[in-house]
């Protein structure tokens, strides 16, 4: 058993040597400049569509915080997808095709057609 731990302690006093052999590095205080924070202008990223289809999707991505980009991603959260359905709904009554739709929100249009079956079942 001693053997054991007298190779552990000539161990640790060679790693203490080769710790204590390291020159240390002097570490220059570095200057911090202020930053000015400015509030971020929202950009929706609304596409170009008709003023009026604009400013609804505008006034629905306000309400629910969100931008364009967000809207578009393949995300299948219930909050997200209902607010896909009320865009959808609102653009399929302005005599929007539903393959123009889909291409719009990168979609096709068979998901186009059920999102608006559901929305209108509810």
């Amino acid at each position: 058993m001693s053997n054991v731990y007298e190779d552990l302690t000539q161990h640790y006093k060679a790693v203490a040597r080769r710790l204590a052999a390291v020159p240390t590095v002097k570490v220059q205080p570095v200057k911090v400049q202020p930053v000015k924070i400015v509030p971020p202008v929202i950009k929706l990223g609304v596409p170009p569509v008709s003023d009026d289809a604009r400013q609804f999707i505008s006034s629905v991505l306000v309400a629910h915080r969100i931008v364009w980009r967000e809207l578009i991603q393949p995300d299948r959260r219930p909050e997200m997808v209902m607010i896909r359905a009320e865009i959808y709904e609102f653009l399929n009554n302005r005599g929007w095709s539903l393959t123009q739709i889909g291409n719009l929100f990168k979609r096709d249009h068979t998901s186009v057609l059920h999102a608006i079956r559901k929305r209108r079942a509810k």
